[in-house]
């Protein structure tokens, strides 16, 4: 019998896995579930124990009928622009059947894959790439957050991979054939009885490594545990069948934990036959999608079913599909269907061979860069540009493989957009945001309103209502709310918007089959309600609201929607985080009492003491949003970041670093994570000095001169104002969020990401001006900038007002990315006001802290893929005691500034450099420009690495940094051996490197 800590574990891993599938219901239940978790484990441990373990006797969950596809009977050769086709153009709705599993039924599913997940996977191809089991070293850890491996990587792969085999076959003079297919309805066609079969089981002996002394009591364990799962899919097929009124011989349920591998299982010796076929060069499925690559040989037949007959073998034609021939790949019982209408085959051949599937690449690879971006820059444009709904590359449609692919595709790009505006509501102040939003709800209405195919867009309108909440547009969701009513606010209009039931082909005539429908859909809308509601609007709720929400047959009111709001929150179940999304400090509402876990083992409690740790340090910066109990943190199902972790443990750096803060850092986000990094992201050198080994892959290399990447941000003089300005109860003042400004800094992200991306491998390092970035933005900029790793970057952020006194702090943070995804982030602080700072600060009534420069302390200095790094604040430049403190100490130095008097600059930068022999970069406000790099060279000419002088112009340059050179002329230069014909400067008479 699992131990209480293993329910506790397989919970976690249940819960994240459940909420990022994303079907948007079953979370309160979790909720629910959750706010009594001590009980309820020790209810299932008991229940597990009188049963005999496994699935028999626990709660099932849930089965809903899913709008899948609307049948249309429209003619091909009609087109309505501007109108709406009557309903009578509706032919039918194909119903979906899925489950959500009670929270007992996910957690033994997870302790079922932790047992046999790792050995059944030992049967799987390597060309199986959709929902893989998560394994380390072939096992499953317990302790990390995630069952199944991360799935966009390797849905780029299956998209990718036959298109890059293909091209290197064409590049070598042979022709190929690459076919594209999949498997209709294929987990209703899954009969899972394969799992107990002889031939199946004996496979799975021969896979069981060994010599295992318990490997036959491993089968027995199987066997017994394998019985259960049948008896529980079984148990799904009786409850389908009883909301269809059809037969259910075959199928597994949609939603369960245990079904991807299962599903994956039941095509393993198929993807092992076509694997096999000897012209077959390139073979990928995910989940129901096939891709094949084959060469060809003689003849190129023109029909596709001989294509097809070619390349996937135990086929035969059955009521014009394809029919797998079940006992030939060892499923007795499954119904698997390839859909003739649905294939589709290319010859491809020399240049224009090449010249296609570049494009399918290239169209693919920009919405994958699309989704990677900062904000997707289509939200920004105004009405009779470019529509929020308009999807492909501009003037011509997606060119991909299949038009199932287009579909998908052009889904990806549109979530990808929504996630943009969701993103600008969050960041952007809700008056200023509340415009890109109504032109987004308008046009969204009117893109609904006109379109019949309601079940194709019922994401969008979910999604868009969601949106028009968060922002409180009151006027646009009272109208998608209402649109949403007059299609499915009871079964007398689902009728109406549906006309007949399908699933399969099977016509559903039970008349409660409308029932489970509405309440899938009633559920679906409460959830998403749910999700974003706020008991903080400082307006009484719409009308729709105010008078409660119809769930099935009864209304459900704001004071009760609310409370499930809430409940969602104290469990992390809502759309946005913690720190995006503070519900009335929810964690503390719903309490997890560690005296409820007592009997931790020793890894449990090592990890949750370094959680508390974590908790304290958030504490003592009264950090709210993570203040909680560390088993509640451990919970999350969006736990704090490697940065977030970072920006809060590596606070304090300038007071000197401790030689053991890295491994500290690495063991936090281990433990609260889930993760098991086991380098860390840094190394401290000595108090003021750190190793940060770089994220690029550099081959042989040591080393690689990065690129310099200068931002011409414009910033106006308001910026400076309203962030100086002292706001009650605020230590960020007053900070302009407008969408304009939020617009500004998306242009100068993504032209930074285009340059770096061409510099690859090689490192790059962006620098933004001084007071460049509201620090409520900064989070969400680190972690676009942890996230993905093009580039590093050094920023000034907005004054920090210390709300005890009338203080401010000017100060710049570094985000530099590390290895396997770590992030490192600091800042460096400005200990003296520039006299014209000085003077407006003043009459503003705030100041810097008194300091005497005897009490500065020296500055960190970063070793990197950047060279050895530092930073001074604009007119620190001329602060003596900086230049002397860095001497000998850096390569590189960053210079954010806010500086009206560039002509300055000319000496400033040259003797700054020359003093540190060292480059300098100054990345000036836009307003005044002027951004340069400028290094110690011998010939005056070379001296200016670039140069931008661009007003009022939102700009970057960027510079291949010669820190090669560099090093290898302070060698030379300081030991001795160098000729005087060097392309650098002699070193200051006084220079020593300081390590």
């Amino acid at each position: 019998m699992p131990t209480r800590d293993e329910l506790f574990l397989a919970y976690r891993q249940a819960k994240v896995a459940l909420f990022f599938e994303r079907r948007g219901v079953g979370l309160v239940e979790l909720a629910r579930f959750e706010r009594n978790l001590g009980r309820r484990l020790d209810e299932l441990a008991s229940r597990l124990a009188d049963n005999g373990g496994w699935f028999d006797g626990l709660p099932e969950g849930e089965v809903w009928v899913v709008p899948k596809k609307l049948r249309l009977n429209d003619d091909d050769n009609i087109v309505y622009i501007g109108g709406k086709p009557s309903n009578d153009t509706i032919g039918g709705l194909d119903v979906q059947i899925r489950y959500t599993p009670s929270p007992e039924c996910a957690i033994v599913e997870v302790l079922f894959l932790w047992q046999f997940g790792p050995i059944l996977e030992s049967l799987l191809s390597k060309s199986a790439l959709g929902y893989r089991l998560e394994l380390q070293s072939g096992r499953m850890s317990k302790t990390r957050r995630w069952l199944f491996e991360y799935w966009p990587k390797r849905y780029e792969e299956f998209r990718t991979n036959p298109i890059d085999v293909a091209t290197k076959e064409i590049s070598e003079g042979h022709s190929v054939v690459l076919l594209c297919a999949d498997i209709t309805s294929f987990y209703d066609t899954v009969d899972p009885s394969f799992l107990l079969d002889d031939d199946f089981v004996d496979e799975l002996e021969e896979s069981v490594s060994s010599p295992l002394e318990n490997s036959s009591l491993q089968i027995s364990q199987y066997r017994s545990a394998a019985a259960s799962l049948l008896r529980f899919y079984r148990r799904f097929q009786h409850r389908a069948a009883r909301r269809t009124g059809l037969s259910w011989t075959t199928g597994i349920p949609i939603g369960a934990l245990t079904s991807r591998l299962v599903a994956n299982l039941a095509l393993s010796n198929l993807d092992q036959s076509i694997e096999k076929r000897p012209n077959t060069r390139c073979y990928k499925r995910y989940v129901d999608d096939f891709a094949i690559l084959a060469r060809v040989e003689g003849d190129q037949s023109r029909d596709v079913d001989q294509v097809i007959l070619d390349h996937i073998p135990h086929l035969y034609i059955e009521n014009s599909a394809f029919r797998i021939d079940e006992s030939a790949i060892k499923r007795p019982g499954s119904e698997f269907r390839i859909q003739r209408s649905k294939c589709k085959a290319y010859y491809l051949s020399d240049v224009s061979g090449s010249d296609f599937l570049a494009s399918v690449r290239r169209d693919f690879g920009r919405l994958v860069s699309g989704s990677r971006a900062f904000l997707d820059p289509t939200i920004f444009h105004e009405t009779g540009q470019q529509s929020l709904l308009h999807v492909g590359p501009p003037g011509r449609p997606l060119t991909v493989l299949r038009e199932a692919d287009r579909t998908r595709l052009e889904h990806f790009e549109l979530a990808t957009r929504l996630r943009s505006l969701e993103r600008a509501t969050i960041l952007a102040e809700r008056d200023s945001a509340s415009g890109l939003v109504k032109r987004a709800l308008d046009e969204t209405i009117r893109f609904l309103s006109s379109e019949v195919d309601w079940v194709e867009n019922l994401d969008v309108a979910l999604r868009m209502l969601k949106l028009g909440i968060r922002a409180r547009d009151w006027e646009h969701t009272d109208v998608l709310y209402s649109y949403m009513d007059d299609i499915w606010i009871d079964v007398e209009k689902l009728r109406a918007a549906a006309g007949r039931l399908f699933h399969r082909d099977r016509e559903i005539t039970l008349s409660n089959s409308w029932v489970w429908l509405r309440n899938y859909l009633h559920t679906m809308r409460i959830e998403a309600i749910c999700s974003v509601i706020s008991p903080h609007y400082p307006d009484s709720p719409p009308r729709w609201l105010r008078s409660g929400v119809l769930n099935r047959t009864r209304t459900i009111q704001w004071s009760t929607l609310l409370a499930r709001a809430r409940l969602l929150a104290a469990a992390d179940l809502r759309a946005f985080d913690r720190e995006d999304d503070a519900f009335d400090d929810a964690s503390n509402n719903v309490r997890l009492q560690n005296d409820g876990f007592s009997s931790y083992d020793a890894e449990l409690r090592q990890r949750f003491s370094r959680v508390n740790e974590f908790v304290e340090i958030c504490r003592r910066l009264d950090d709210r949003p993570w203040i909680m109990s560390p088993v509640r943190l451990f919970l999350c199902t969006r736990p704090p970041s490697y940065f977030d972790v970072a920006r809060r443990v590596l606070y304090r750096t300038e007071a000197g670093l401790r030689s053991e803060v890295f491994t500290e850092l690495l063991e936090m986000v281990n433990a609260i994570r889930g993760t098991q990094y086991s380098d860390p992201v840094g190394e401290v050198i000595d108090e003021h000095t750190v190793y940060i080994p770089g994220r690029v892959e550099l081959g042989d290399n040591d080393f690689a001169n990065p690129q310099l990447i200068l931002g011409n941000l414009v910033l106006s003089e308001e910026f400076f104002t309203r962030a100086a300005t002292r706001k009650s109860a605020s230590n960020t003042g007053d900070p302009v969020l407008t969408v304009e400004r939020l617009r500004d800094l998306t242009e100068i992200l993504a032209k930074s990401n285009e340059f770096a991306q061409r510099h690859q491998p090689s490192p790059s390092l962006l620098v933004l001006p001084e007071l460049s970035l509201p620090r409520a933005w900064f989070r969400e900029v680190a972690t676009h900038v942890s996230r993905f790793g093009s580039f590093g970057l050094i920023v000034g952020l907005e004054y920090l007002h210390r709300p005890s006194d009338r203080i401010v702090f000017n100060q710049v943070y570094a985000v530099i990315p590390g290895p396997f995804n770590s992030t490192a982030t600091w800042p460096w602080t400005k200990e003296f006001p520039a006299r014209e700072e000085f003077t407006k600060l003043n009459e503003l009534n705030v100041s810097f802290e008194k300091r005497d420069k005897r009490e500065s302390r020296p500055r960190t200095v970063v070793e990197s893929q950047y060279g050895s790094i530092s930073v001074l604040i604009c007119s620190e430049l001329i602060e003596a005691y900086r230049i002397s403190d860095l001497a000998g100490r850096v390569e590189f130095v960053a210079v954010p500034a806010w500086n009206k008097d560039t002509s300055s600059y000319d000496h400033l930068i040259q003797t700054a450099g020359l003093q540190l022999n060292a480059i300098v970069g100054v990345a000036n406000n836009g307003h005044y420009s002027d951004c340069r790099a400028w290094a110690p060279k011998r010939t005056r000419w070379e001296r200016d690495l670039c140069r931008l002088v661009e007003r009022d112009t939102n700009a970057v340059i960027a510079v291949t940094l010669p820190l090669e050179s560099l090093r290898e002329w302070r060698y030379c230069g300081h030991f001795g051996g160098c000729s005087d014909g060097s392309e650098w400067r002699p070193l200051p008479p006084d220079w020593r490197p300081l390590k």
